[in-house]
C-alpha cells in the first residue's frame, strides 16, 4: 500500500464519471489530514489540469 500525505501530487484515474466531471488519469493535490489518510477508505483531493493557458 502507498502512502500520502497531504499536499502529495499524485496521478488517480478519476472514472468512472457522473455529469460533468473531469475524466481520465489526471494530476491530483491531496487536500485530507495525514490522520484521516490512515484510517480512511476515502482521501480529499483536487483534480488539476495539465494545461497551460495563455493570458
Amino acid at each position: 500500500m502507498v502512502t500520502i500525505s497531504r499536499g502529495d501530487v499524485v496521478l488517480c484515474d478519476l472514472n468512472p464519471v457522473v455529469g460533468t466531471e473531469q475524466a481520465g488519469v489526471r494530476p491530483v493535490v491531496i487536500l485530507q489530514i495525514d490522520r484521516a489518510n490512515a484510517v480512511s477508505p476515502h482521501t480529499i483531493i483536487v483534480p488539476f489540469t495539465t494545461k497551460i493557458r495563455r493570458a
